[in-house]
């Protein structure tokens, strides 16, 4: 394992990372105006870091599970007053929740392990 830049900058070199696509961009109809996963895999979310690809692929797949069930689930709605970050949030439409839900498990779908070094190739160290 390496540091870079500040000490909340860990590498994990050697081990497998948990990769998921940036959110799609949403034009005012409603549509996706770029596809899941056309961006190159080093612009994507590292979401967790793990030691073998066969840990990689499992939590993978309780992260797709965690979002299918989350995309059967009844919508949740804030309470009249709840804030986020001290600005008054709107409860969602239907339409908006269900968007939300569909980007999310789409998200976890298109979600990918790849080895460390894809994201972060190792630096060649200077001679002494």
């Amino acid at each position: 394992m390496r540091r870079y830049g500040h000490a909340g900058s860990v590498i994990l070199l050697g081990g497998w990372l948990l990769m998921l696509p940036p959110s799609p961009n949403v034009g005012r109809d409603g549509k996706w105006t770029t596809p899941i996963g056309a961006e190159p895999v080093t612009e994507w979310e590292q979401y967790a870091a793990f030691d073998t690809a066969e840990r990689c692929e499992r939590g993978r797949l309780e992260v797709l599970q965690r979002a299918e069930a989350a995309a059967k689930k009844k919508p949740t709605v804030l309470h009249p007053g709840q804030t986020v970050t001290g600005v008054p949030v709107p409860p969602n439409t239907p339409a908006q929740d269900r968007a939300l839900r569909e980007v999310a498990h789409a998200l976890a779908f298109f979600s990918r392990c790849v080895p460390a070094e894809s994201v972060y190739p190792p630096h060649p160290t200077a001679p002494k």
